[in-house]
């Protein structure tokens, strides 16, 4: 579903800012249950999101991703900031 709503939102050109409520409110319409979207929520989110760190590996993505993997999940969204100068 993350990856769907990341595909979504970059075609509807959903601002950074909003991808998180915008995310919950797909989740919603999905008929996902309140823990799944806020689940969801989590990868839009820039304090929890899985997002690679300056050395191997990742911030915020050690226990997320175990999960993931463990659920079966092998592909899902990774928060990458972006710096404008």
């Amino acid at each position: 579903m993350a990856l769907d709503v990341l595909q979504r939102a970059r075609a509807q050109a959903v601002t950074p800012e909003d991808i998180e409520q915008y995310a919950v409110a797909h989740a919603t319409a999905a008929g996902a249950s309140r823990w799944q979207g806020e689940a969801l929520a989590t990868l839009f989110n820039v304090a929890n999101a899985i997002q690679p760190s300056s050395e191997p590996g990742y911030i915020n993505g050690q226990h997320p991703t175990q999960a993931l993997l463990d659920a079966g999940v092998r592909r899902t969204v990774v928060l990458r900031m972006v710096w404008a100068a």
